[in-house]
């Protein structure tokens, strides 16, 4: 008995929700949650429904490849401005990838599109070094003392005259699905049955 599986089968690609962090903006429950900030243009962004704000429906995802950093990482979805309320598609794309030393990455470089559903409002975003990376990704807690069980965070750094052009996210893991934890118990039971034999 043969029994073929694609390579696409036992991906090792991890997705991520992506949220807004309680220490963008110093978040106190009364002041809008952020995990976006552009301060050449006065605005923030909520990356996720995660944090009570004045805006829900923004819908953020990271996916990477741990085994394939050399694949880099894209982060995709819609963020929401929180002095309009608008809609914002963003996709931005990491490369230079190496390994975080907690199960992350660090991106030497990036760039993307940040443009508002419906408006004429876009911005092309490049990534910038703060000298050790232009995007950070890591299961350390960066800044979340206090708030155990939000270990993975992303930041990064990007290109323009303001003084804090930045990303600064919580992430969790998005579980595999069930299919796949199913099909690999089903292989291990045929495995199991023709060793019987």
């Amino acid at each position: 008995m043969l029994i073929a599986f694609s390579s696409a089968t036992f991906a090792t690609s991890m997705t991520f929700t992506i949220g807004n962090h309680d220490d963008g903006a110093i978040y106190d429950g009364t002041t809008n949650p952020y995990g976006l900030r552009l301060d050449d243009t006065g605005q923030t962004f909520t990356v996720g429904d995660n944090l009570l704000g004045a805006f829900a429906g923004a819908s953020l995802v990271l996916n990477f490849d741990p085994t394939d950093l050399a694949a880099g990482a894209v982060l995709s979805g819609v963020i929401i401005d929180n002095a309009t309320g608008s809609s914002w598609d963003l996709v931005y794309m990491m490369s230079d990838l190496s390994a975080a030393s907690n199960g992350g990455f660090i991106a030497q470089s990036g760039a993307g599109m940040l443009t508002e559903q419906g408006g004429a409002g876009s911005f092309v975003l490049i990534g910038k070094s703060n000298g050790t990376g232009a995007f950070i990704f890591d299961n350390d807690g960066h800044r979340l003392d206090g708030n155990p069980g939000e270990g993975w965070v992303g930041r990064g750094w990007v290109e323009g005259s303001g003084s804090s052009n930045d990303f600064l996210v919580t992430a969790s893991p998005v579980p595999l699905p069930g299919a796949i934890w199913m099909m690999g118990a089903a292989l291990l039971g045929l495995l199991g049955g023709s060793r019987r034999k």
